[in-house]
């Protein structure tokens, strides 16, 4: 919302969906559970190891695509309608209109914890042979992997020391930046460059 003033401000509501915790906070509430995920896949019945391993790992990969799609077709969606506008706003478009907020750069902790859950009853939806090798716990651990690298990675292009980073690191760094300030239709991947050259939008 912006004030008479023109001084920019939002809800308590908002500030309540909004992570203001530092982003170590939100990876030591992510990190129990990609273990625990991990732990039990391994010891499935019809489950080894190795194959958790190699699925956790597909599953880590298969974040990029999913987090390519989201950050494409839905946090970039053409609206025109209010309450479309409204979400698009809410979603992603506040990042771009202060997008060295600290607050708000990563997703907000209450909607990433009804997507988990969301993504979990899914994955249990699995044949039950998937289950009973632990294939369904070990790609939900990689995949929430995945995400919990996304969130600290983005949060640290826009408001961390990346001194230290490894240079592919800082090149998806200017890539994201250039994301905000140059072409907003290009470079949506975050962890990867994968899909932006895929499809074109590198």
């Amino acid at each position: 919302m912006i004030s008479n003033d023109g001084e920019y401000f939002v809800s308590d509501i908002e500030k309540h969906n909004t992570l203001e915790d530092a982003w170590v906070t939100m990876d030591g509430k992510w990190i129990p559970t990609i273990s625990y995920t991990f732990y039990v896949s391994a010891t499935q019945s019809n489950s080894s190891l190795l194959f958790s391993t190699f699925v956790f790992f597909f599953g880590l990969f298969s974040w990029s695509f999913i987090e390519y799609i989201l950050h494409r077709f839905v946090f970039h969606i053409e609206t025109s309608s209010y309450w479309g506008n409204f979400f698009h706003f809410f979603i992603h478009g506040i990042h771009h209109l202060t997008p060295y907020d600290s607050t708000r750069l990563t997703f907000p902790p209450t909607f990433s914890a009804l997507i988990a859950v969301g993504f979990w009853k899914l994955f249990q939806r699995f044949p039950d042979s998937l289950q009973a090798n632990g294939f369904n716990w070990a790609l939900y651990g990689g995949i929430a992997c995945g995400y919990m690298l996304y969130d600290t990675i983005h949060y640290y292009f826009h408001h961390g020391d990346i001194s230290w980073f490894p240079a592919k690191l800082k090149e998806f760094k200017t890539n994201h930046l250039n994301h905000h300030y140059k072409d907003d239709t290009k470079n949506f991947g975050i962890t990867s460059t994968i899909f932006d050259i895929i499809f074109g939008t590198y």
